[in-house]
């Protein structure tokens, strides 16, 4: 009996953890020609990503939940441990390790409706950078202080809305002290009236243990919101004493809705030398960028629609070294065919007189055939270059790319055929590939 009740529990772990993963790739045989390197051959590939994790356990610890007084302490506790192969590729005889976590992710003093924070310091308002991110990670582009950082060790505190935070360190001997204090806080936001909010906050560091530095600076941000319109304005300013540095940033984003398939959307970035650490120079003043962008979805029965977006950006308006960017891309569906097309055009004026501005034209025209059986694509892409100190060679590139696909043939397998990399504007020097392939996906 005891042997067949730990049969059982083996059983149940082995299911575990065969069924805790995930694992995709394919197996593939390709025959290329490659025209510009005059190569060909058979090439033979595998690929596989691997992603497990087993969760041994996961214990959570509450404190102050059931409170009986106005003054209670609360906390909450977190530990696991497991372990875990992400996207890992293919091998024979592979290592799988242990990993554990184990943090205190709440730790708070309450005093009526006061909270005090004991677990750090908190961080100070950054209104303006959050609202330009050019890369699209979520972190600020530009930031002078670092007001995302925890200056100092020490609590927050929170009422009502509102938010601060205050931390100090120190060092002292016979001779002398330094001391690090750290102090912010914000507003909660502000009704305004309706549809309109308002916050504001500020912060302080007094640094004589690290670098140094004298800090003051605050932020300010309104926005508003309402059926069609959206917009916002954020502004931030530091001041470094020492260097007599004094930053500016500022924000602005407006966008209406005319629709339900349309909006139109202006951005405008601008901030001060100090908070753009890679311009050096001593001439540089501001930073300032502004976007329009603005999209429409055309629906011209309840099986075709057109997909309209465009966009003007400017960067660097303030400076000598300016980028104009003009673009639109357009993507519809009729019956079995996908068609793209996109069109962009670039200037770029350089501080350097003796070099004339450089205009680029950039097409992109795709279209692409579903059968049931198949799939066929060609894609041609045109580049202009616009440069008048070497006219000779306007007509830059025209990229050309097509493909055949099937699983249709083969159970179970796909066979393509592509040619690629093919430069027709210079089809002696760029004459392109041809691979074709059979590939086991799983």
């Amino acid at each position: 009996m005891k042997k067949g009740i730990i049969v059982l529990l083996i059983a149940v772990l082995i299911s575990g953890f065969a069924f805790a993963g995930t694992f995709h790739g394919s197996a593939s045989i390709e025959f290329g020609v490659d025209f510009d390197d005059q190569s060909w051959g058979f090439a033979n590939k595998t690929a596989g990503k691997y992603t497990f994790k087993f969760e041994f356990d996961t214990t959570t610890v509450s404190i102050g939940a059931e409170h009986k007084t106005d003054v209670w302490a609360e906390l909450e506790a977190e530990a696991s441990a497991w372990t875990q192969l992400k996207n890992a590729g293919l091998a024979t005889n592979g290592d799988l390790g242990m990993k554990y976590t184990a943090k205190i992710t709440k730790a708070n003093i309450h005093v009526g409706d006061i909270i005090f924070g004991i677990l750090n310091s908190g961080t100070a308002v950054d209104y303006a950078a959050s609202y330009y991110d050019d890369d699209e990670d979520g972190k600020p582009d530009y930031d002078f202080l670092g007001g995302e950082s925890q200056i100092a060790p020490g609590f927050t505190v929170t009422y009502d809305g509102w938010y601060g935070g205050f931390g100090a360190e120190g060092l002292w001997d016979d001779d002398s002290s330094t001391y690090n204090i750290w102090g912010h806080g914000k507003t909660k936001s502000f009704e305004i009236t309706d549809g309109l909010t308002a916050e504001a906050g500020g912060y302080a560091v007094l640094d004589k243990l690290n670098a140094g530095d004298r800090y003051l600076g605050g932020g300010l941000k309104v926005d508003y919101a309402a059926d069609k319109l959206s917009a916002g304005i954020a502004g931030d300013g530091a001041l470094k004493k020492g260097d007599v540095d004094f930053g500016l940033e500022g924000a602005i984003y407006a966008q209406y809705d005319f629709s339900e398939d349309g909006n139109v959307r202006l951005d405008i970035y601008g901030a001060s030398k100090e908070y753009i650490p890679y311009y050096a120079e001593d001439d540089f003043l501001l930073k300032l960028d502004a976007m329009v962008s603005a999209g429409y979805k055309f629906n011209f029965n309840e099986d075709v629609a057109l997909d309209v977006n465009g966009f003007v950006d400017v960067r660097d308006i303030a400076q000598e070294n300016l980028m104009l960017a003009v673009g639109a891309e357009e993507s519809t569906s009729v019956n079995a065919f996908d068609f793209y097309a996109s069109e962009t055009f670039v200037a770029l004026f350089l501080a350097d007189k003796d070099i004339d501005p450089i205009f680029t034209l950039m097409l992109d025209f795709k279209v692409t055939y579903n059968h049931e059986k198949f799939t066929a694509w060609a894609e041609i892409e045109p580049t202009f270059l616009f440069d008048t100190d070497d006219s000779t060679d306007t007509f830059s590139m025209l990229e050309f790319n097509c493909g055949i696909s099937t699983d249709a043939i083969i159970e179970g397998a796909v066979l393509k055929l592509v040619y690629k990399d093919a430069d027709l504007a210079h089809f002696k020097d760029a004459k392109g590939n041809v691979t074709a392939s059979c590939t086991i996906p799983f």
